[in-house]
């Protein structure tokens, strides 16, 4: 497993924060990447306003304020589309305040995760819970992008909750009775799969 550094804000993310600190607002996070990009040291990752090598992107799984003075993002990424393993120097956040989209956020690696091409068993899930410690989150709201693609989770989640009160169609019963099959074949499989999850603070000033 490897070892993820303090996430840094960027001036982009500094400036929308305290934008909406200011007027009061929406800051929505629209995607996360990660990049197999290795900066050297002292790298200012304050002043980055794109990744480079980016390698994979998906939408944001949960964002959402959790006290006056924190909020979260967090992200799932898997290995299943991958054709080429690599190692994750970098995961980047993109936010929103409506108007244009910046990279909001950078968690960069002292020791990166390897991604490792998909093995036709089984995927590997990387998830990064990134908490940010700010002066006040009065006045803004968090939210993921509405547009964006649901997980695999979110969907075998609403279809886990439907079935208890509705009968499922033919279509929907064979996707989370796969899904439930598969879960099962993992539970089984001690070396199948990988699940790597960090957790990381930041704070405004870092």
């Amino acid at each position: 497993m490897g070892n993820y550094k303090q996430t840094v804000m960027t001036e982009s993310g500094l400036k929308m924060y305290a934008d909406m600190l200011r007027e009061g607002g929406r800051i929505t996070y629209t995607r996360c990447v990660t990049s197999a990009w290795e900066y050297p040291e002292g790298t200012d990752y304050k002043k980055l306003e794109e990744l480079l090598d980016v390698r994979q992107t998906v939408v944001p799984s949960d964002a959402k304020v959790i006290s006056d003075t924190a909020f979260s993002v967090g992200v799932t990424f898997d290995t299943k589309d991958l054709t080429e393993g690599y190692y994750a120097y970098n995961v980047g956040v993109y936010a929103s305040d409506g108007k244009e989209e910046k990279l909001f956020a950078v968690c960069a690696a002292s020791e990166p995760d390897l991604f490792p091409a998909y093995n036709k068993v089984a995927p590997n899930y990387f998830t990064f819970n990134m908490t940010f410690v700010v002066d006040s989150t009065e006045n803004i709201v968090i939210e993921i992008d509405p547009d964006g693609v649901l997980t695999a989770k979110s969907v075998i989640d609403n279809l886990e909750s439907r079935s208890q009160t509705q009968p499922l169609s033919a279509n929907q019963g064979r996707v989370l009775k796969e899904w439930q099959d598969s879960m099962e074949y993992l539970r089984t499989m001690k070396e199948a799969s990988r699940q790597s999850i960090h957790d990381i603070v930041a704070g405004t000033y870092d």
